[in-house]
């Protein structure tokens, strides 16, 4: 085997993307935000790609954020279960509540896993507020990278990988 094509199975295809066209950032950003109903979707995209990262704050603990793809049930976290469970720094589950303040209510949970999330169809976050009722989001973020023309990028991604790819 030739040493091309050696380091290109060690890749996976988000290091290729510095060389294809057809894919773009996308990322969503809320702030000072009340927050009443049973549960809001804070991003829908109905592309193919990958979720990179999100990270919020938010003055309820209790508060469930739940990532669905494709239809099918994700994660699901609250900045208190990360709490307990001991998830107060960056780790390899790629799940951690960076700040838990109850002092001023202000709860910042992040999910950030350590290989970006594929999705094929969709994607969707959502927020359950807790019995508590509305709560604010403070602030939350998130980025995805997802496919904006197929066509160019398996064009691309081919001509990249050489003949192997069907």
């Amino acid at each position: 085997m030739d040493c091309r094509r050696q380091c290109i199975e060690l890749m996976n295809v988000l290091d290729l993307l510095p060389f294809v066209r057809g894919w773009g950032y996308e990322p969503t950003t809320l702030s000072n935000q009340t927050i009443k109903e049973t549960t809001r979707v804070i991003d829908w995209n109905n592309k193919k790609g990958w979720f990179l990262w999100m990270a919020g704050s938010m003055n309820d603990p209790n508060v469930i954020i739940r990532i669905v793809t494709d239809q099918y049930y994700g994660k699901s976290i609250t900045p208190l279960a990360l709490y307990a469970g001991g998830l107060t720094t960056s780790n390899n589950t790629g799940v951690w509540v960076a700040k838990y303040d109850a002092v001023n209510s202000i709860y910042s949970p992040v999910y950030a896993p350590p290989y970006p999330l594929p999705f094929n169809s969709a994607i969707k976050i959502e927020l359950t507020p807790s019995s508590n009722g509305p709560f604010t989001l403070i602030n939350y973020g998130n980025l995805l990278i997802t496919i904006t023309d197929e066509e160019t990028f398996l064009k691309d991604l081919r001509r990249v990988l050489g003949k192997g790819l069907k």
